[in-house]
């Protein structure tokens, strides 16, 4: 559980529920990913953008600029991939995040921490 402290800091009470409810309203892209984990969040969060290393998908620029985060699974992702939205993402000052794991309620923790 997490909530915010005096400093504006999140601290360990916000529920996992909670943490859906506001991730639920936030336009995030997902780019690579273990497709266990994907499907699992396509079903958690469909409003989201989801892009497989796997396949030749392609994400144009101006999506990425309208999303609040864009958020790189490091260990489900080609570095070609990878490079190219990292620079994308870079050159035109967009907001980035990492997770990392398969725990499904560290992930949604994770991402909670970083919108």
């Amino acid at each position: 559980m997490h909530e915010l402290d005096d400093e504006g800091n999140k601290s360990s009470r916000t529920s996992i529920d909670e943490m859906k409810k506001l991730l639920d309203s936030k336009k995030v892209t997902i780019i690579g990913g273990h497709q266990n984990l994907v499907n699992y969040l396509k079903q958690e969060f469909p409003n989201w953008t989801y892009t497989a290393t796997e396949v030749r998908s392609d994400i144009p620029l101006s999506k990425l600029l309208n999303q609040d985060i864009t958020i790189f699974c490091a260990e489900h992702i080609c570095h070609a991939f990878y490079y190219k939205y990292l620079h994308m993402a870079r050159k035109n000052d967009l907001k980035i995040g990492y997770i990392q794991g398969s725990n499904v309620e560290q992930i949604i923790t994770q991402i909670y921490g970083q919108v």
